[in-house]
């Protein structure tokens, strides 16, 4: 039999991910799902310090296993402040640290130019043991995705007394009120749990009495100071039965350990996901005690790949030199190949031997390309691009026969260009936009141009129409900004304007070339993609402007701007020529928006992140309530939202909020082919909205933490089940919506009727909990849906039901049949007062915006008298 020592680590991984398969219910966790995604124990083999065996990167620390069997936790409290403690084994056994428990995720390292120190499939583990530390006594760690658990195992025979452990780091240690270990350090106390010991016999548990215990001379001295000993007061238990020893959970750790950024998002063939930013790179502490925060090169590269559901981690790779370096877009081309820009700060950046430039040029930053095989466990191909100056990457996109365009700016006026393209001259101000166009293998430079005026010209994002043209987005200072004779804008309107800009594939002209905004200044930001084309052609551009006057549209979604920026939305025809929709979208404070994509039903979605408690929001969204703790005057602080509109940004279908109490950033968003919308950004909220069983949020998270999260095509909470509907009543510009929509309640809204109204999309996505089907509505169906009793869910026939248009007075009835079914037809764009009769039930009523063309499928649920 076996006694089992367990110490709870409370720990997270620095990939957050959301699930939305489960019904939004206030203050409730997105999802009963489990996500079992994690980062276990990597296993070094050359990537990191060679003392080092294991080592498990947190935002809240990192935890290394020493070769000699030493643990140190290394955590940080911000500001560059950072504390290690060291976790050593008194008279111990010589310990032998060995993987158990394979994890499925591999791991890879490209860091440096030298290919020989380039590490690939990197095994990792969810549990690792240290063998038999003492006579009979065994020790181990175990990642489970929430903890990191410290087990003991005593076999018969063996003494609980023989364990002593010292904590070297702290500036005194002791057993407090409540049983927990509480270590007191310079940047304040770190608690380890009370330990709870059971028994189990036919499967019933017996809790045995257990205490932590310092010894009377309850240090030694070490290299670094006084290291506290402890061990275990275990009482009377049946020593022929296994004894499990399980603390609760621990109480605080300091806070995070720098910074992870999520900026890309994509997926390849089968779906499968893949997410780029950056990351701060792992650093074994070289001292004990607080300490000042230093980092291998500042920041990696990060790519990470991850079954589609999000439960699985399946590889992540690491790239990066001894500077600062930067991911900001990702692509996937047909053969499932991987792509990814950025910045560089380092000269030893990993390129490869026929890459076009296998040298730093000069400058702060160079820009990079870097192409990656599908299971990232090869590095491909790699270049630097740039010249003398700082060259800054941030988007890039690939076009029908696989050449690799990019996009961003250049302070270089030395920037490689090529002959007969649009302009090799550097125009002026501290930067031009630059845009290169690579082959597939990036050995060689098909092309290159600058794009700028006598002022600052900010290239952000790219896209490539069928025909190989390419256009690209930014913002501008300039006021000679080259543009087109017949452009919607050919002058420049004040402070920064956006433009856009459509050049040949080959890059030798520019084809079309306009200023978009008003008085104030715009911003069409680098770290998405912020253009994109619809199947007819149009272009939807999408950023911020603080401009009251920029050019919308009288009959658009928000024609005024509401704060202090609002994100705007426009569209306009292939040549540039003529703006045929163009919206707002804000709330009383700010707004960001960073990503625009186009679903398969030609609906448009954007996100970013707001500041506004007043942003917009749909009654049926995932969460109508923004989640800022309430400092109104951080301005550093927002939820993401995401946003999905008409293709006419004339209604908004659906919106909601993503977020905790601090800050939130949605960067990037991907539709699988269902429709359902994956989003990544960063989170610094320790309370982001997390799946229910994925981990605990009872903790200080780090600076930021990258999150994927995924949503249904409505943006409810559950594929689905969701919502294609009219915005809250106080969130919507001159608008009568739907006045009795669930699930999520708003602080802005009056309190429903008791019978309730939900919106169901038309197209329904498959998930792994398919929803049970209410109807299949044909083709011509204006409005339909059916009939429940509110409180069993049972459906009801012969419900009357009255649709009336305020505009004429003319009524339409119908009546539900016996699987509670009904449906109204071909009707015309009106607002329609909607009313639901049956004997024995209180009346239903409420007020629905329709639009001509558009399919609603609604649930109304009737109460009994």
């Amino acid at each position: 039999m076996s006694l089992i020592l367990s110490f709870i680590l409370f720990f997270t991984p620095f990939l957050f991910i959301e699930q939305s398969f489960a019904e939004k219910t206030p203050q409730k966790p997105v999802s009963q799902k489990e996500i079992h995604l994690h980062t276990p124990f990597i296993e070094n083999k050359g990537q990191v310090n060679d003392r080092i065996a294991f080592y498990s990167k947190n935002p809240l620390g990192a935890v290394f296993v020493t070769k000699e069997g030493e643990i140190v936790y290394a955590m940080s409290k911000g500001d560059k402040k950072s504390i290690a403690l060291k976790e050593h084994i008194i008279n111990a056994e010589k310990p032998s640290v060995k993987g158990k428990a394979r994890s499925f995720a591999t791991f890879n390292f490209f860091r440096g130019k030298n290919q020989s120190s380039w590490k690939s499939n990197i095994p990792a583990y969810d549990s690792i043991t240290f063998g038999e530390i003492y006579e009979g006594i065994e020790l181990s760690l175990n990642n489970n995705g929430k903890t990191i658990e410290k087990i003991y195992r005593v076999h018969p025979g063996a003494k609980t007394s023989a364990i002593k452990m010292t904590f070297d780091g702290a500036r005194a240690a002791s057993v407090n009120t409540s049983g927990q270990l509480e270590l007191d350090t310079e940047l304040g106390p770190v608690i380890f749990t009370k330990p709870v010991a059971y028994q189990e016999t036919n499967g019933e548990r017996k809790y045995i009495a257990i205490a932590y215990k310092m010894h009377e001379n309850n240090y030694h001295t070490s290299a670094s100071g006084q290291a506290f000993i402890y061990g275990f007061d275990v009482q009377k238990y049946d020593r022929s039965k296994e004894l499990i020893i399980d603390p609760l959970l621990a109480s605080t750790f300091l806070g995070g350990t720098g910074a992870d950024y999520g900026r890309a998002i994509a997926l390849n063939s089968t779906g499968e996901v893949y997410v780029a930013g950056y990351t701060e790179s792992v650093e074994f502490p070289a001292t004990t005690g607080a300490y000042e925060t230093t980092v291998q090169g500042n920041s990696d590269v990060f790519i990470s790949k991850l079954s589609a559901d999000l439960t699985t981690l399946i590889a992540s790779t690491y790239l990066g030199g001894s500077g600062s370096d930067l991911g900001f877009s990702l692509v996937i081309d047909s053969d499932d190949t991987i792509f990814v820009s950025g910045r560089t700060g380092s000269t030893d950046f990993p390129t490869t031997k026929d890459a076009y430039n296998t040298d730093y040029t000069g400058g702060n930053y160079d820009a990079f390309v870097s192409k990656l095989s599908s299971n990232l466990s090869s590095l491909i191909a790699s270049t630097y691009f740039g010249g003398s100056e700082d060259d800054i990457g941030y988007s890039i996109d690939i076009d029908l026969e696989g050449n690799i365009f990019a996009t961003g700016y250049t302070a270089s006026e030395d920037f490689p260009v090529t002959t007969d393209t649009y302009t090799s001259k550097f125009r002026g101000g501290d930067y031009d936009t630059f845009l290169s166009k690579f082959q597939n293998d990036l050995s060689g430079l098909i092309a290159s141009t600058y794009l700028g005026g006598s002022s600052n010209d900010y290239g952000g994002s790219i896209t490539i129409d069928p025909e190989g043209n390419v256009y690209i987005a930014g913002y501008t200072e300039s006021t000679n900004l080259p543009t087109t004779s017949d452009a919607y804008d050919t002058s420049h309107n004040g402070g920064s304007d956006a433009f856009i800009a459509k050049l040949q594939g080959d890059l030798s002209g520019l084809l079309a070339s306009t200023y978009f905004g008003g008085s104030g200044n715009e911003y069409v930001l680098q770290y998405g993609d912020s253009i994109t084309i619809n199947p007819e052609g149009n272009i939807y551009v999408t950023g911020w402007t603080d401009s009251s006057d920029f050019p919308t549209m009288s009959d658009s979604y928000q024609p005024e701007i509401q704060g202090e920026s609002d994100v705007f939305v426009s569209r306009l025809d292939g040549n540039l020529e003529t703006l045929s929709a163009s919206t707002f979208l804000g709330g009383s404070r700010s707004e960001r928006s960073y990503h625009i994509a186009i679903d398969q039903e030609n609906k448009i979605y954007i996100t970013g992140y707001s500041e506004s408690s007043d942003f917009p929001t749909t009654n049926t969204c995932y969460d109508s309530s923004y989640n800022d703790a309430g400092n109104e005057e951080d301005t550093a602080r927002g939820d993401v939202f995401v946003s999905k509109l008409r293709d006419t940004l004339k209604k908004l279908n659906s919106s909601t909020f993503l977020g905790g109490s601090k800050e939130d950033r949605g960067y990037s968003l991907v539709f699988d082919n269902e429709g359902n919308v994956y989003v990544a950004g960063y989170t610094s909220s320790s309370d982001f909205p997390l799946s229910e069983d994925a981990y605990e949020t009872s903790f200080q998270c780090g600076d930021s933490d990258v999150f994927i999260s995924l949503l249904d095509h409505g943006l409810s909470s559950t594929p689905g089940i969701g919502s294609d509907e009219t915005p809250l009543p106080s969130q919507t510009p001159g608008t009568t919506p739907v006045s009795s929509l669930t699930p999520s309640p708003s602080p802005t809204t009056s309190p429903a009727p008791t019978p309730t109204l939900t919106v169901t999309p038309v197209v329904t996505p498959s998930t792994t909990t398919e929803p049970t089907p209410i109807a299949t509505p044909a083709e011509n169906r204006s409005i339909y849906g059916t009939v429940t009793n509110k409180k069993t869910g049972n459906l009801l026939e012969s419900v009357k039901i009255t649709l009336k248009a305020t505009s004429t007075g003319a009524k339409t009835e119908t009546t539900s049949d016996n699987e509670g079914f009904f449906s109204f037809s071909e009707l015309a764009t009106d607002t329609y007062k909607l009313t639901a009769n049956k004997k024995g039930y209180k009346k239903y009523k409420t007020t629905i915006q329709y639009e001509s063309g558009e399919e609603l499928e609604f649930t109304i649920e009737l109460k009994k008298k």
